[in-house]
């Protein structure tokens, strides 16, 4: 695969006004000896990562809201014409939300590039502690990397071909290296794949506390973020292998109580979890939560997502409640209910090995021991076993249950992408903003995002979407 030293002008002008690790020195590029000095300013870059991916214009909201907006999840009942334009498939380039994402991304990833580049040149770190901040440093990199190319890119074989610019390098100026050339789509998800794989061979099992295991980035945490890419590259059999290993280790298990895991931190349910606190909040609550109760209700659900969820009252995953405003007549999820933008974000967590390896079961015509990874989802969220016949309706009930086991966190857009239902699922939905009015994803190329304009202006060897030209 071709990579290339390379520098994104917008996101490098965010890591220059960062108030990080790597923005001790000014403002026109990184003093490396003065970041880098020792292990403990390795330490405080590597936080610094972390904090880059909890930005309300990644983890902190926004990718788990792009996702709702964009399917059948959530509407707009907001005045932000960046939600409306995502949520009528009417987005340009010009959208200010989906650009500050783009910029937060590569700033990560250069703050990545920083750490994996510099921190092997400190004279006091030894092996040991060297592999687990690399370790980490690859990991995060190879997420943004599967965030970047699923937003802008799309999933090998079913939707898009060019991927995202490939940064492999810290910025060190501007040169012809700064303008670079999308790479192919199946070049970015194997840039993900080399990463991830790079991280593995360096992390530990454990950092000894369940606390750290979950909220920093370990062999676990590799094994499922791997089920999770394998499946959208349709690779069953490296699916099953990932998940069934997570689902294996005993610091690992469903939470009985449903609601006790968004309610509680760090529990056996999660894998890899962002911590969020009054100093560092996310706004997934307020977006949703009515005026009456500290939010701004500027989203909502949809009437047929709630249809989904009313269906069956005994499922402990309904966690809805009904806007005291009853001239509104929506209903907003109370998942992440804590005053003031502090529950965690869950990213990886054991519910999704389950239903991953249920659905790469399916994909492998194994429908019997997909169908028990299934039902172990559906007991535990009060309902009974059922029986299926067909891989077909095995694939469309795992898809069901994913639509409502994961409301808020991120998968129902990128789920109906990377199965290719995306135009058969978004026909017809309802939109209070726009009543009488039915909603439907007409333009298949729209699936995947703009390039933000910034981005083009600038770099005159980048190709906008087909759907955006």
């Amino acid at each position: 695969m071709k990579t290339k030293t390379i520098y994104l002008i917008s996101a490098t002008f965010l890591l220059l006004i960062s108030c990080d690790v790597l923005d001790q020195e000014p403002r026109t590029q990184v003093s490396n000896e003065l970041a880098f000095s020792d292990l403990r300013s390795a330490e405080v870059a590597l936080n610094g990562l972390y904090d880059q991916i909890q930005s309300v214009q990644y983890y902190g909201g926004f990718l788990q809201n792009l996702s709702d907006i964009s399917s059948d999840v959530t509407q707009t009942t907001g005045i932000s014409n960046d939600n409306r334009e995502i949520d009528t498939y009417v987005v340009t380039p010009d959208n200010t939300a989906i650009g500050n994402f783009w910029n937060r991304a590569y700033t990560a990833i250069n703050h990545a590039n920083n750490i994996i580049f510099e921190v092997p040149r400190i004279t006091d770190i030894t092996p040991a502690k060297l592999d687990v901040i690399l370790g980490q440093a690859y990991f995060i990199r190879g997420l943004v990397y599967f965030d970047l190319s699923r937003v802008f890119g799309g999933v090998p074989g079913m939707v898009g071909i060019a991927g995202v610019p490939i940064v492999t390098l810290p910025s060190r100026g501007i040169d012809e290296s700064s303008f670079p050339a999308r790479s192919s789509l199946a070049d970015s998800y194997l840039q993900i794949e080399s990463d991830l794989l790079e991280a593995y061979k360096k992390l530990p099992e454990s950092f000894g506390s369940d606390f750290l295991d979950r909220s920093r980035v370990t062999k676990a945490t590799v094994r499922a973020m791997l089920s999770r890419l394998y499946l959208y590259l349709k690779d069953y059999p490296k699916t099953i292998e990932f998940s069934t290993a997570v689902i294996q280790d005993n610091r690992f298990s469903l939470v009985s109580d449903f609601a006790d895991i968004f309610d509680s931190e760090f529990t056996r349910e999660s894998i890899f979890e962002l911590n969020f606190s009054a100093a560092d909040p996310n706004n997934m609550r307020s977006n949703y939560f009515p005026a009456a109760l500290g939010g701004t209700s500027v989203l909502a659900l949809h009437n047929e997502f709630v249809a989904v969820l009313t269906t069956r009252p005994e499922d402990k995953r309904a966690l809805i409640e009904f806007d005291p405003d009853v001239s509104r007549l929506i209903y907003y999820p109370t998942k992440y209910n804590k005053l003031g933008g502090i529950n965690n974000m869950h990213i990886l967590r054991m519910a999704e090995m389950y239903l991953n390896r249920a659905e790469a079961y399916a994909g492998n015509g194994m429908i019997t021991e997909g169908l028990a990874d299934l039902n172990v989802i559906l007991n535990r969220a009060g309902l009974e076993s059922i029986e299926i016949n067909t891989q077909i309706e095995l694939a469309l009930a795992i898809e069901k249950e994913r639509l409502i086991e994961f409301m808020q966190e991120g998968h129902r857009w990128f789920d109906l992408m990377r199965t290719g239902r995306t135009v058969d699922v978004i026909n017809n939905l309802t939109r209070l903003q726009s009543p009488g009015a039915l909603l439907s994803l007409s333009n298949p190329d729209r699936q995947v995002f703009p390039i933000p304009t910034i981005e083009m202006d600038v770099n005159f060897n980048l190709v906008q979407n087909s759907a955006y030209r």
